[in-house]
């Protein structure tokens, strides 16, 4: 497989339909029912209609409230918006918003390199430690239960689902959701890794201008693995997936779908 998705959303580069990726008893997923992406706060008039035409029924919001500011959905007629937080941020001594420049972004993330440098290990062990989290922790499977309902109560039109890059927590559900719909491993990488075609650009920019507060080559990689997907930080989903015995049996256990829910969802995405 090569996986080249369509560009469907023009302000929304990193989205993109699940649709055709080969599921469970040599079925593929439906067209036009999930799609993954990064924010849509910036969707253009001609997305808005698409996102219409394919009767978009549902956007879940992986989001904190904190990254949320400023950078609001777009609200659509007729369309239901959830809160589906996946990571627990305390909002204690938070009073500025996130940033929503280049320059502002290069700032904040070359200061907390530096930081997670010192105390975390780096980027790239703490980028695995984060994915084991979304896997493992009580409150991001929580709110993952909470997707697969949304989900499940899903008869028609499409399932939007996002969070502030849509590489992430994006990432490990889309990983959940296609492992429930029977889609090989091979496949399920390959389309997280796609996420680097298609905001390479945005971390080489970003990468660009930190140069301006910085020239430490550990403090720009660490940046770099904090911008990026990379196969060691799904691997660590899967490890946790296979601690339960099989990824069925994370399925069950911790994310608490029955046989009949994933038999459903099967019905529900795959033609």
């Amino acid at each position: 497989m090569s996986w080249t998705p369509e560009s469907i959303l023009a302000g929304a580069p990193n989205a993109r339909d699940l649709g055709g990726m080969p599921g469970a008893g040599g079925r593929r997923v439906k067209y036009r029912r999930v799609i993954r992406s990064g924010p849509i706060n910036e969707i253009t008039p001609k997305d808005a209609e698409f996102l219409k035409d394919i009767g978009l029924h549902t956007v879940a919001d992986f989001r904190t409230d904190w990254e949320k500011l400023g950078k609001e959905d777009e609200i659509l007629d007729g369309v239901e918006y959830v809160d589906c937080p996946m990571i627990e941020v305390r909002a204690d001594g938070i009073t500025r918003r996130p940033p929503t420049d280049l320059d502002s972004m290069a700032k904040l993330y070359t200061m907390s390199a530096a930081d997670i440098n010192r105390h975390r290990g780096g980027g790239e062990t703490l980028m695995r430690g984060m994915y084991t989290a979304l896997a493992s922790g009580e409150y991001s499977i929580r709110h993952y239960r909470q997707f697969f309902r949304l989900l499940l109560d899903n008869d028609s039109g499409a399932v939007l689902y996002h969070c502030t890059m849509g590489k992430d927590r994006v990432g490990a559900g889309t990983a959940f959701l296609l492992t429930a719909l029977g889609v090989p491993r091979e496949y399920i990488t390959e389309d997280y890794m796609y996420t680097k075609a298609r905001l390479g650009g945005r971390t080489a920019a970003l990468l660009d201008r930190c140069r301006a507060y910085t020239d430490d080559p550990d403090i720009l990689e660490t940046i770099r693995a904090m911008d990026t997907v990379d196969e060691s930080y799904i691997g660590a989903v899967y490890a946790v997936m296979d601690s339960c015995g099989s990824p069925e049996g994370y399925l069950r256990d911790k994310l608490e779908l029955a046989p009949e829910d994933v038999s459903r969802l099967r019905e529900l995405y795959l033609d």
